[in-house]
């Protein structure tokens, strides 16, 4: 017989655990965070920028930021509005709104892409410059009105919270949606928030700050700064306890996490060295009983790659259009024995289950980089729509994470289950 993992739970009493004793990764929830909610909800002046518009009607502008040093800052979006013949919907068009990751810009192809969909899109630059590479600097010029200059890895954590870049980053954001559900042709009552990487952390605390968001979908990046094994987490250890302390109160992603009540699907590869399975795991199970979680063996980290996955668009239009649902798992077990690991999923899916995929590996010294092996069970078509999917596992399996494909294609995933001690679950 196979014991169930209580994931739910556990992770309660964990959580409570660690409220109780004042430990990093955990505590209470903030209401707002360090901003002045309601400037965030306002409407920011901005104006078009016609010498930077793209083709295909996509538009440029600025927008007013908070105030950085007591000078005021604008940001550079492109903005765009579904392509004619797409279903809009009685009250407008549903929305998105595009959070780029470090080192990145406004991209007019991401707000393309969704336009495309039926969507309208804002993309941002939250690091001051314009979307034009400048090849003798390596960087996107830079304008006259950004704010701070994004600091990798909270390397401003010790400066005055108002003068941070998170702070003028997740502010950004909030108004960037403030001025999407203001233009004509948005349905202001169907939006959502995309991240990838470095985004997709400023999207975990950007939904912990703004109730009005539909839908978020992080893509690679998680929370629990404090355990990752990346050099997230190796700065995050080598900052004093005062430090330690600052962060966890202002920008851990997870305490944000527990205000989210919203739909939210989880994007990540199996070996990404930015945001390991094992924090990402545990970020999802933050806010598990509203969420889908997709991983997708050997996925790069990167812009292109990240907005390839076919789960992202489908969510979307699950929420905000009624489109038919990914699959959810809705039960997930597992038993360690002397002869091998045996797991068990069951699932709900409007779409046939045709195959499941576990993904296991022998050796955690590297969490970054594990080497997966994979075992495949076909299911058969008579299974209907909620199939029970078993598998044996070699005995000395450390870790594992299993993928239920439908078929559509659809990628649904139980996160990394760690056999060898360091279990999120």
């Amino acid at each position: 017989m196979f014991s169930k993992v209580a994931v739910s739970a556990v992770a309660a009493l964990i959580a409570a655990a660690l409220l109780i004793l004042g430990l990093p990764g955990c505590g209470t929830a903030p209401d707002s965070g360090p901003w002045e909610r309601k400037r965030l909800m306002e409407i920011p002046a901005f104006a078009y920028a016609p010498e930077h518009d793209a083709a295909d009607g996509v538009r440029a502008l600025f927008y007013e930021g908070l105030p950085y040093e007591d000078k005021p800052t604008k940001v550079f979006a492109y903005v765009g509005m579904p392509e004619s013949g797409t279903a809009v919907g009685r009250d407008g068009a549903p929305a998105v709104v595009l959070v780029h990751g470090g080192a990145g810009t406004a991209y007019v192809d991401w707000v393309r892409e969704w336009n495309r969909r039926g969507y309208a899109a804002i993309a941002m630059d939250l690091e001051g410059h314009l979307p034009e590479w400048d090849e003798q600097a390596g960087g996107y010029k830079p304008h006259e009105w950004g704010g701070p200059a994004n600091q990798p890895v909270w390397k401003d954590i010790d400066r005055p919270e108002r003068e941070q870049w998170t702070y003028h980053a997740v502010a950004d954001i909030a108004l960037a949606h403030s001025l999407l559900r203001s233009l004509p042709g948005v349905d202001p009552q169907r939006t959502g928030i995309v991240g990838v990487s470095w985004g997709a952390v400023l999207t975990e605390i950007a939904v912990g700050t703004d109730e009005r968001y539909r839908f978020a979908i992080p893509v690679y990046g998680s929370g629990f700064v404090a355990e990752s094994e990346s050099y997230f987490g190796d700065a995050y250890r080598s900052w004093p306890e005062e430090t330690r302390a600052r962060f966890e109160r202002l920008w851990e992603p997870s305490i944000y996490l527990q205000r989210a009540k919203l739909p939210m699907l989880w994007v990540n590869g199996d070996n990404d060295a930015h945001f390991p399975l094992t924090v990402f795991t545990k970020s999802y199970e933050v806010v598990k009983d509203n969420a889908v979680l997709s991983i997708h063996p050997g996925m790069p980290h990167n812009q292109e790659e990240a907005i390839r996955p076919p789960e992202i668009y489908a969510f979307a239009d699950s929420v905000v259009s009624g489109a038919a649902p990914l699959a959810r798992i809705v039960r997930h077990e597992w038993r360690d024995g002397a002869d091998g690991v045996g797991v068990s999923i069951e699932l709900d899916s409007p779409e046939p289950i045709v195959r499941a995929e576990f993904y296991y590996t022998l050796n955690v010294s590297d969490r970054l980089s594990p080497v997966w092996s994979k075992r495949v069970v076909n299911v058969p078509t008579d299974e209907g729509l909620k199939p029970r999917i078993e598998a044996a596992l070699p005995a000395k399996t450390k870790a594992y994470y299993a993928n239920a494909i439908d078929a559509r294609g659809y990628i649904v995933s139980v996160g990394l289950t760690d056999i060898a001690g360091r279990a999120n679950e």
